[in-house]
């Protein structure tokens, strides 16, 4: 009886014994994990480490939400200044782009799906071309439904998934899809899509570097907003994106030019399906060499204008390529130029190309979504 009980004991103290060294060897390492982070933000801070810029989308206050499906997402009700432009943007309660005027209710319901220019970065809510198509809509006894999807920075990856995802809840009669080439060309955002026995499937975003650095500004950014550590960390998670790290854009730009024709053919069955019109806009690309800025004077997070002069050739032989690939699938592309025919329906004959966009930045002015507007209104409605 009693060796029974002295068997119990000893493996109990045992066990204990086992418990206590683990503990032991767990805080040794939390502590020792501690105080290297504490050692490197110290280096970090006396050797002047210079805060770098990371990727916006999390650096903008209650705009963007981390998106397991998407990387990131539009958060609902924002209301905001963009710091370029001291312009006002504000989203509705479904995360769209904010429309004064327009319903998302009409006789003809339209979903514009696009990055920045579609979003219209540096125009007020009643200068996108959205809202302006809206308004070309009203001024002829049209009434339409407007649903301004674009998000900012958004790639071809990112924009197919989220239309898939709006078709679950909304039923829009036309859909108005802009593509900018880059939204071909990051690694980053495009790193969503993948193709498997001549299927399109999509990945977690979980692992993405720009959903990490949301995840981690979510945990400890707000906690330790001036941590150098943190920002170092942050930096280092866009590499693939960044700095102009030309192998892996060219390696996205393939991969994504070989997808873009299965892209577009599901886009158009899943518009036959879901009885809408699709149509494609190819938004407009302003010389590099007009705008009369130098790549290297740019600032950190303006690293798609630091790419676009650094890669143009890929960026010119990527947009051809785009264009064959989109004619041989049967369908148009609309895009804006300076044609005497566009000028005079769309601008009283008084603009040229450089007229069309913002001082000093690819996207476009007010004028520029006008003309934009007025030509994507004319294309659908035959008006």
């Amino acid at each position: 009886m009693f060796n029974i009980v002295e068997d119990v004991f000893t493996q109990m103290a045992f066990k204990i014994n086992i418990a206590i060294r683990f503990t032991s060897i767990g805080i040794v390492i939390g502590l020792s994990v501690v105080l290297s982070l504490l050692l490197s933000e110290g280096y970090l801070r006396l050797t002047h480490y210079q805060m770098k810029d990371v990727f916006w989308q999390f650096a903008v206050c209650c705009k963007y939400r981390i998106d397991p499906d998407l990387i990131y997402s539009s958060l609902p009700n924002y209301d905001g200044f963009t710091q370029a432009w001291s312009v006002r943007e504000r989203s509705d309660d479904s995360t769209f782009r904010y429309d004064p005027i327009h319903s998302h209710e009409g006789d003809v319901t339209i979903l514009f799906i696009g990055d920045s220019f579609t979003y219209g970065h540096g125009v007020p809510d009643d200068m996108t071309y959205p809202f302006l198509v809206g308004n070309f809509a009203s001024d002829l006894n049209v009434n339409v439904g407007i649903f301004n999807a674009g998000v900012p920075g958004y790639s071809f990856s990112q924009e197919y998934l989220y239309l898939k995802r709006l078709l679950r809840t909304h039923h829009p009669d036309i859909v108005i899809w802009s593509l900018e080439m880059w939204d071909l060309s990051n690694p980053l955002t495009n790193s969503l899509l993948y193709e498997q026995h001549g299927k399109i499937h999509a990945r977690s975003a979980i692992f993405n570097g720009i959903y990490l650095q949301g995840l981690l500004r979510n945990i400890l950014g707000k906690r330790f907003p001036n941590s150098r550590l943190l920002n170092l960390i942050a930096y280092a998670l866009q590499y693939d994106g960044y700095k102009g790290n030309e192998r892996r854009y060219i390696e996205t730009r393939e991969k994504m030019l070989n997808l873009f024709p299965k892209i577009v053919a599901d886009s158009y069955r899943i518009a036959e399906s879901e009885n809408f019109d699709l149509y494609f806009i190819l938004v407009p690309d302003k010389d590099f060499a007009l705008r009369g800025i130098d790549p290297d004077d740019l600032p950190d997070y303006q690293v798609i204008d630091r790419t676009l002069r650094l890669y143009e050739p890929y960026y010119l032989d990527a947009h051809r390529e785009f264009l064959r690939e989109l004619d041989e699938t049967g369908h148009s592309v609309l895009g804006v130029n300076a044609s005497d025919e566009t000028n005079e329906t769309c601008g009283n004959g008084n603009f040229v190309m450089q007229d069309l966009f913002l001082p000093g930045d690819v996207h476009l002015d007010a004028l520029g979504n006008k003309v934009l507007a007025c030509m994507v209104f004319h294309h659908i409605f035959h008006r």
